[in-house]
């Protein structure tokens, strides 16, 4: 039986992507988190999905297209809390409250981080 590599080019080409936007370029970080989710949805990945989404939200953030960041952020937030994805769920929740407070929104980015701070605890989790 032949491998499938699909698996692994989303993973390889969501980590460049990634990589690109915390180099401070998400211009170039965008084309290959694109190709990754493509990859992702072909494999029914959901989780795949959700964090390409939640990248390429970051990535719109960088270049300061804030509506489309939002729409981005939202939906993976929504994949992500379908899923049961909590340590995805507050790495979206922190994501918007950053997103909240550029768009001069201080509550909604006060709410977003505290709900992220209160799953963490109830998870255990400590702050990545």
């Amino acid at each position: 039986r032949a491998l499938d590599a699909r698996p692994s080019l989303a993973s390889a080409l969501a980590n460049l992507g990634c990589l690109a936007i915390e180099a401070g370029d998400p211009r170039e970080g965008m084309a290959p988190l694109e190709e990754a989710r493509s990859l992702y949805e072909i494999l029914e990945d959901p989780v795949g999905v959700a964090k390409c989404n939640h990248d390429l939200g970051e990535a719109m953030v960088r270049l300061g297209k804030l509506d489309s960041a939002r729409s981005l952020l939202v939906d993976s937030l929504r994949q992500r809390v379908l899923l049961c994805d909590h340590r995805g769920s507050t790495e979206n929740l922190e994501s918007l409250a950053r997103l909240f407070l550029y768009q001069e929104e201080p509550v909604k980015g006060a709410v977003a981080l505290s709900a992220a701070e209160r799953l963490r605890e109830e998870l255990g989790m400590s702050r990545a």
